[in-house]
Parts: structure tokens; sequence; C-alpha cells
């Protein structure tokens, strides 16, 4: 999200921002989609009571989240502070940005087209899929790349979070990021968040009943704090 900074706002940064995001979606580019659902439905609609249907306390700042947390009896304080935290203070870097999104008549075809357009601003959810599609296999053996693709499918979300978190030091794979998997002989199950890459030995990476149980393993017990993990 924007921050809420007058100096920054001063500068009208965010209209430049905004215009190079334009012309990125004009040429068949990825968009920016690094926006929370409720500043997309802001700039969809400029209206902040209708983008505030859409916040939730992950939107918050971390200092916010902390102290509205424990406010578990007061809602409407709480829709008030989030409204104010991720929506209010950052009106005027909103409003530039979709002053620059206005370039090539951009922003009418998102307020016009807004579920169509917002995959360009808007992640969508983890799913085992969209891991697999970040994944590059350094050698190609068929059926150890297959094994593989099958173990990360049957992982639920929160095993998928953690495959990304050891594999590259985040929960969620950026645009563009890759993950490489590579099978060689080696001792263990390793990898390096540094390179974005893992390493798995051939004892098991033909079979999805010893690779499953042997990644969970070294998940769980990885340290994802560190650079470098290994078991």
């Amino acid at each position: 999200m924007p921050k809420s900074n007058f100096n920054i706002c001063m500068t009208e940064i965010f209209v430049t921002l905004g215009k190079i995001v334009a012309h990125n979606i004009c040429q068949n580019g990825i968009g920016f989609p690094y926006l929370a659902p409720a500043i997309f439905e802001y700039i969809a609609h400029a209206s902040v009571p209708h983008a505030a249907l859409f916040l939730t306390l992950a939107d918050a700042n971390l200092g916010y989240q902390h102290y509205i947390a424990q406010l578990t009896t007061r809602h409407q304080v709480i829709q008030s502070m989030l409204v104010h935290d991720v929506l209010v203070k950052r009106k005027a870097s909103l409003d530039q940005f979709r002053k620059g999104l206005s370039t090539l008549n951009v922003l009418k075809i998102i307020e016009e087209n807004p579920k169509q357009m917002r995959h360009l601003f808007v992640e969508g959810p983890l799913n085992a899929e969209k891991v697999i599609s970040h994944i590059v296999f350094k050698n190609h053996d068929q059926e150890q790349c297959d094994t593989m693709r099958d173990v990360i499918r049957s992982f639920n979300s929160d095993q998928l979070t953690q495959f990304c978190s050891f594999v590259t030091g985040s929960p969620v794979p950026s645009v563009g990021e890759r993950l490489h998997v590579e099978f060689t002989q080696s001792p263990a199950i390793s990898s390096s968040t540094c390179a974005q890459g893992i390493v798995v030995p051939p004892i098991v990476s033909r079979e999805f009943n010893l690779l499953k149980p042997a990644l969970l393993a070294v998940m769980d017990t990885a340290s994802f704090s560190r650079n470098f993990n290994t078991m």
C-alpha cells in the first residue's frame, strides 16, 4: 500500500507510478498485483465506504494490527480504525495513483470492468498450481518432476506456505520469482533461500510416499530465519 507521507505526496510520485502501470497494462504486462483488495476497490470505485467493505485486519500496518487485535468486543471502533489506517490517510496517494492510471483510458476500463481487471492489481490466493508455475527443474528426470508436482498438489494451504518459505524465505512467491528444484546426489533435502532453490536426493525423489513425509519433516524442523536451511 502507498505510504501516507505528505512530502512524498507533494512530489506526485504516485501519478507517475499510475502512468507506468497504465503503460505496462496496455503493453500486455503483468500490471501491479501487489494491492490489498480494499485498495483496488477504491481505485475502481473512488469510494471509501465501498472499499471499506473489503477491509481485513491484515491490511493494517503492524502497529495497528497488534492494537486492533485486542479490541475484540468493539466492532465499530475496529472498523473505524481500519478505514482510517488503510484508506483515509492514504486517500491523497490513491487519488494520485488513479490520476496516473487515467493514462490511455486504463482507469476508465478498470471502472467499467473491475472484476476483469482485478487480477492485474490483487494477487489471487496461493494454490498448488500457482506454486508449481514458479518452479524450474534444473535436471529433467520426468519421473522425479512428476513426483514433486504430485506432492505439492497434495499439500494443504499451510503446507504450501511452509514450502515457499522453506525454499525462498517468503510465504508467497512474488511475480516472476523462480523456485529452483534440483535432484542430485546429496545426503538429505536442503534449501538455500539466497539461491531460492531446493536440493532433493534420489533416494526419496521418485516415491510419493517417501518424498512427501521427508519434505514435511525438513520443513517442520528448518529455521526459516536463516539464509540456508538443511536437514
